[in-house]
């Protein structure tokens, strides 16, 4: 254990520090960081000194953007750049033939890359708690702000080491970087803004909300009764399971949930190349995990806005997960090899060597049971004031939603295992294609069909998962029936889901008896 801590012997991180710490690497990113802090605090106190009381948040909120840019942003960038060079160039192969663990060399990759960045975040500490203290901030928040800071900086940079590990080049790993990290918190905002908070806990969204507008708007608003024109206080709280944890430490739970998975990701990826990013039991419990959070999180959540919050997540985050376990033809066919010549019998299904298809099915039982508990048991609760307003055009339907969800995982995972068996070298291309013709085509057609019959291009527009899953709902979709949409989304990913199954399993079989009769005919030459 002494060794994981033991940084001055890490020869990963002491060689990221030797080269990020050059005098002329360092120095001008340190006078600009310090400029801009100063100027910060000087703007901050003339306002004061002119007999304005300044508003502390302000401040800090400027403070946080400029933290957040070198932590998330540079330092992300750093790490997912510095993993993709030494894979490019092939100096991790070196690193993987030492005894040091693969799990030490990451640790080494992940501190060492990102600290010019990491002293530069220290620099405007100082800086920050003084605005903190002085104003009306006050140091809890500033505390929240920090804890939240740090979690996120390590959930991005264990991102950016599994996305550098499959990049092509260093200048491909931070593009795709920095576009997944956007991607990530404009959709977070998006989704905390409608009252879906479980999946934005892994971005510093809710505490920042928390922290500089619903707490300035609960401070600057007027008691009840007082102004009808006042503001309304934000109905922001974000439970787990009925219970009133602070929101600090729901996201510390789900920050260091993802810490941990995508460390082993990246520690198994540093290990050796050919590894799959998770094993088997490993991705079967990272996807529990996610699921008893997300469920926690959204429990008292109006029930469309779970529901549908629940499904899109758990969607998502099991057809990653499936992607990170799905071998291809040469692992599969070894695998059965080795079955054949040791015990005769078949590859366990959580063998890294063995097909994904009883851990999809295992992925869409866990969400097909979370799901019916958050429909069975959860209270109901009232839409938000914002849907409210805009309220549904139909009474909101929550299992129609759950049946695409969990047929569109299935059929993903089922088409992926497939391609990867029967076309290895074009199974990337055929998935994606398949992809755009079931998800982005229907979109586009029924788009265009709208213009001339707004009931036929909606019921078209179903029959993508993307919008499927919430129309399913019989929510928004106008004048339109509710029936004729559900059979659009459900029909064509039910198809789906059996036609990839089939394919999977006859592809599958053939390869086994292919295997088998190698076998049986070495078996007979040898014997000879």
């Amino acid at each position: 254990m002494r060794e994981f801590f033991d940084l001055a012997s890490n020869p990963l991180f002491v060689k990221h520090v030797r080269s990020r710490l050059r005098r002329g690497a360092l120095l001008p990113p340190l006078l600009m960081i310090l400029f801009l802090s100063l100027s910060i605090l000087i703007v901050h106190e003339q306002i004061f000194m002119q007999g304005i009381q300044p508003d502390s948040r302000k401040a800090a909120q400027f403070f946080v953007i400029l933290q957040g840019i070198i932590l998330f942003l540079m330092g992300g960038s750093q790490v997912a750049a510095a993993i993709a060079h030494i894979n490019e160039t092939g100096i991790i192969d070196f690193h993987r033939v030492t005894p040091m663990p693969s799990k030490v060399q990451t640790i080494g990759i992940l501190l060492g890359a990102p600290i010019r960045e990491l002293i530069l975040f220290a620099i405007t500490l100082p800086f920050s708690f003084y605005i903190a203290a002085s104003g009306d901030l006050g140091l809890g928040n500033w505390c929240k702000l920090l804890l939240v800071q740090i979690g996120a900086a390590i959930l991005y940079y264990t991102l950016a080491m599994v996305s550098g590990m499959s990049a092509h080049s260093s200048r491909g790993a931070s593009g795709r970087y920095v576009t997944l990290l956007a991607v990530m918190n404009l959709i977070a905002v998006r989704l905390y803004a409608v009252g879906i908070y479980g999946p934005t806990l892994i971005t510093i969204v809710p505490i920042f909300e928390e922290v500089f507008v619903d707490e300035a708007v609960a401070q600057r608003g007027p008691a009840a009764g007082q102004n009808p024109n006042a503001p309304p206080v934000p109905d922001h709280e974000i439970t787990f399971y009925s219970a009133k944890i602070p929101v600090v430490l729901q996201s510390l739970m789900f920050q260091g949930t993802f810490i941990t998975f995508f460390f082993l990701a990246a520690s198994r990826r540093v290990r050796s190349d050919r590894l799959p990013l998770y094993s088997k039991p490993t991705a079967l419990l990272f996807f529990t995990c996610i699921t008893l959070l997300t469920l926690g999180s959204v429990w008292e959540s109006a029930r469309m806005l779970q529901i549908l919050g629940l499904v899109y997540f758990l969607t998502l985050s099991g057809i990653m997960l499936a992607r990170s376990i799905t071998p291809g033809v040469g692992e599969i066919s070894k695998g059965m090899q080795r079955a054949w010549k040791m015990t005769n019998s078949r590859v366990p299904p959580w063998s890294d060597l063995a097909a994904s298809k009883v851990m999809v099915l295992l992925f869409g039982g866990i969400m097909l049971s979370s799901a019916a508990l958050a429909i069975l048991l959860s209270p109901v609760r009232p839409l938000p004031l914002i849907l409210q307003i805009f309220p549904p055009r139909n009474e909101f339907q929550p299992w129609p939603p759950l049946l695409v969800g969990l047929l569109t995982l299935l059929w993903y995972g089922f088409a992926l295992q497939y391609f990867m068996i029967a076309n290895y070298l074009r199974a990337k291309m055929l998935m994606a294609t398949l992809v755009v013709v079931v998800s982005v085509l229907p979109l586009m057609f029924g788009g265009m069909f709208s213009n001339a019959n707004d009931e036929f291009g909606t019921i078209f527009m179903a029959i993508s998962p993307i919008t499927g899953i919430m129309n399913a709902g019989a929510i928004s979709i106008g004048l339109v029936e509710p029936f004729p949409v559900q059979v659009a989304a459900i029909a064509p990913a039910a198809l789906l889901a059996l036609m990839f199954f089939a394919l999977l399993f006859t592809a599958e079989r053939r390869l086994l008896n292919k295997v088998h009769a190698e076998n049986r005919k070495e078996e007979v030459d040898r014997e000879r």
